[in-house]
């Protein structure tokens, strides 16, 4: 009876979500950089910059569906279902490679030539590069017209998370109401990049002191509440289809 009342009390509960929350942050960051150490440990040795960037495209192409099964199993759980959270992100990660590769495929070229493109024109506005002309106009229109499509991207990424986890539909049918999402609910695009964002933030402002909370919380957590807010929303949408065309 004891041993009852403390699984069903509040405390076991939050307990529960607390380690499911840290496993699944630590998922996310060992498949993630599982196979990006192998180019990092090469630049080490020889320094060549190359390696650093097949290292952060090798990150970013594991990070994209990882980070997107942890947040399938966050809603798994707050479904009131169950199941070893090891299992489950491994049975949702191979399912999300299968429904996202071609995803990545179109989009990521685009992703990384885009943050190229910022790099390059923010380097041509600084007080060294800057030419007051055409040329100088052209690098400002060039630098905002990227900077919003690389903020589109990041809303597209952040509703991909969302549908993934509530709906299943062909890869064409997921980039199209992502990015119909991205403006259809700007706003709620915008809060979860804000959270999404703090960590990445706060860790580099505050490195090695934040260093521990983010391997443990920095991804999940931001998750888990961006699952709270939206779950009344995407239920919703989930048991009405006729909704997300309309």
């Amino acid at each position: 009876m004891r041993i009852e009342r403390f699984v069903n009390s509040k405390f076991y509960r939050i307990f529960e979500w607390f380690y499911r929350l840290v496993f699944l942050n630590l998922l996310v960051l060992l498949i993630s950089f599982s196979l990006a150490t192998i180019p990092f440990l090469i630049f080490l040795n020889n320094e060549d910059g190359l390696f650093v960037m097949i290292g952060i495209i090798l990150f970013v192409i594991l990070f994209i569906p990882s980070s997107i099964t942890s947040f399938v199993v966050i809603k798994h759980y707050m479904s009131e279902q169950t199941g070893n959270v090891f299992v489950l992100f491994l049975r949702y990660f191979l399912d999300t490679v299968k429904r996202i590769y071609l995803i990545e495929i179109i989009f990521l070229p685009i992703f990384f030539l885009t943050l190229y493109g910022l790099y390059f024109y923010w380097q041509n506005l600084g007080p060294d590069y800057y030419q007051d002309n055409v040329y100088g106009l052209i690098s400002i229109i060039a630098f905002v017209v990227q900077f919003f499509l690389m903020i589109g991207l990041l809303f597209m990424f952040i509703n991909l998370m969302f549908l993934f986890a509530y709906f299943r539909m062909k890869t064409f049918d997921y980039v199209k109401l992502s990015l119909r999402f991205t403006f259809r609910y700007m706003a709620q695009s915008l809060i979860a990049a804000v959270f999404l964002l703090i960590p990445p933030v706060l860790l580099g402002l505050l490195v090695m002191r934040f260093v521990p909370i983010y391997l443990i919380l920095g991804i999940s957590l931001p998750q888990f509440i961006m699952a709270l807010i939206t779950r009344n929303k995407f239920s919703y949408l989930a048991r009405n289809l006729d909704d997300l065309n309309t």
